[in-house]
């Protein structure tokens, strides 16, 4: 597992580091080498990176110590590497937050598990790999092959030279239009003739990323046959819901398979924005209105974004502080396979894809809007969370909502808040759905909570007692399905390392850490909520 904290300066920045800490290498594992000297619990000790290339540098937490020698320790940050540090065996700290000195580590570097599948890209600049015969100076090559992005055409190239007189064939050529695709020719790329060439030339391009609204694709290695796989939109829109500022947003998009012949909105069983159920092929361009799961984001300005970063080969899980000069709220994100509760038969392929809003033109600064979170996932519509089911569908996993323009139903709802908790032997799974209490319970008297409101309530579940007000419990975030009529109510699975807690009126806040046992937490708010029980703790080890 890899966790990392960052910064990003707009929502393009912020999908270039996602992609880098998904595709590169991290500190994965460390044992002590040598304790050191003078070290105290809580030191924060900076490895030596030479040799290293990486964007974060790895660090490591001092857990516990005896009379200044470090005796436990575990990864802080696990940093982001295309080159690993050249010294993997007794690292000497290169830097601490403490006074300790003499600390060595023994390293261990992995890959995160993930592979960028796909692009949105353009022609940067071009060689010849064919010359063809034909051509004259001015001719207008038309790259073949590849996806267009939507709305995009083929890059083409001028002849700039001839290998010979008129006629012969091309010896160099310059980028007349970069052209948009998502997904590029490989080369050598055969290209169409605007003159008389009768044998085409052929030309190896070098591509560059496009650099404004881009679509990537993304499969994790979940060490199995089954791997996740997700398509991240980013775009712009000059209007918001009210019609009077620019949104910069994402949105995301789960698929059963890939196919590099094919755009994102044409791969198999899309999660498309404004759809609910498997693509249907009727999709004819990618959809930047109606509901899905999207995430508010925004443009450089003078606030930049920090981000916490969780990934597995299996999933990954991001909260983003989007920040403006009255506002403050946090963007949740997270895709991938559950951890379910079934088996391969019943449940073959746990995809769920969350956002922070069902809504597209959702605006980071919309104070009127609730967003919502992980373990509070607010929905008017459809979204912001969904999850792929055995029957071929995207079933929506929301919670319920209430106010003028919005329904409170439990139809398709996360159990959010707690839902791992033991049901007492013999207890049914019954539940009385009130609208005015947080959480629903067993008819018989167990404990079950199923669904939040965003009513007051005086049902919460407080700190454990006895252990000095420190131990909050933390139950596994996951999504279910209840049904509108009976009392039938299905369980899908967990999203690893994301709990719910209740805050407890303990004055603990978003990116406050908590420390039980030998895990350590960074504990948010779900979007602008700051109600006791909107809270998540967000495991970082």
């Amino acid at each position: 597992m890899s966790f990392n904290v960052g910064t990003a300066t707009d929502y393009i920045d912020l999908l270039n580091q996602l992609v880098q800490n998904l595709t590169r290498r991290h500190l994965e594992a460390i044992a002590i080498n040598a304790g050191g000297t003078g070290h105290a619990v809580g030191d924060v000790i900076t490895i030596d990176p030479t040799g290293s290339t990486s964007t974060l540098v790895a660090k490591i937490e001092v857990v516990t110590v005896a009379a200044g020698v470090i005796t436990a320790a575990r990864i802080y940050r696990a940093g982001c590497y295309t080159v690993d540090p050249t010294t993997t065996t007794g690292n000497a700290q290169s830097a601490t937050t403490g006074a300790g000195i003499g600390a060595t580590f023994n390293l261990t570097f992995a890959s995160t598990g993930w592979t960028q599948l796909a692009r949105s890209s353009v022609a940067a600049s071009a060689t010849v790999g064919a010359a063809g015969n034909g051509y004259n100076v001015g001719n207008v090559l038309t790259l073949i092959g590849g996806v267009l992005s939507v709305g995009g055409s083929a890059a083409t190239f001028t002849v700039a030279t001839l290998t010979g007189g008129a006629g012969s064939g091309v010896a160099t050529v310059t980028l007349t239009s970069a052209g948009s695709y998502e997904v590029h020719p490989t080369n050598a790329v055969l290209t169409s003739n605007s003159g008389t060439g009768d044998n085409l030339a052929t030309l190896n391009v070098t591509w560059s990323d496009l650099a404004g609204d881009t679509i990537v694709i993304l499969q994790g290695d979940a060490g199995s046959s089954i791997d996740p796989l997700v398509g991240i939109h980013t775009w712009s829109s000059q209007l918001d819901e009210s019609g009077a500022n620019t949104v910069h947003n994402w949105s995301l998009h789960g698929m059963t398979t890939w196919s590099a012949a094919l755009p994102l909105h044409q791969q198999a069983n899309i999660l498309e924005a404004g759809m609910s159920n498997a693509h249907n092929g009727a999709i004819t361009t990618l959809t930047t209105s109606g509901d899905g799961a999207w995430v508010p984001l925004k443009a450089a300005d003078a606030f930049n974004m920090t981000w916490w970063l969780s990934v597995t080969g299996r999933r990954v899980v991001m909260i983003v502080r989007v920040q403006g000069a009255s506002t403050t709220y946090y963007a949740h994100l997270s895709f991938g396979l559950l951890n379910p509760f079934g088996t391969a038969t019943e449940i073959p392929y746990p995809l769920y894809v969350a956002g922070a809003s069902d809504r597209p033109k959702a605006w980071y600064r919309d104070t009127a809007s609730l967003w919502g979170g992980l373990s509070e996932p607010i929905s008017r519509n459809n979204g912001p969370a969904f999850v792929w089911e055995i029957t071929g569908n995207w079933i929506q996993c929301r919670v319920a909502t209430i106010g003028s323009n919005v329904s409170l139903t439990p139809t398709y709802s996360t159990i959010g808040p707690p839902r791992a908790v033991a049901i007492p032997l013999g207890v049914q799974n019954q539940q009385s759905v009130n609208d005015d209490k947080t959480w629903d319970q067993p008819a018989a008297g167990g404990f079950w909570p199923e669904q939040i409101t965003l009513a007051a309530s005086a049902t919460r579940i407080y700190r454990t007692p006895d252990t000095g007000g420190d131990l909050f419990p933390l139950f596994p975030v996951g999504y279910s399905r209840s049904d509108d009529v009976s009392i039938l109510f299905y369980l899908y699975g967990e999203v690893e390392g994301v709990f719910w807690l209740d805050q407890g009126g303990s004055g603990i806040t978003s990116e406050d850490r908590v420390l039980q046992g030998s895990s350590a937490y960074t504990i948010f708010q779900n979007g602008t909520r700051v109600q006791p029980y909107s809270f998540l703790a967000l495991r970082e080890d």
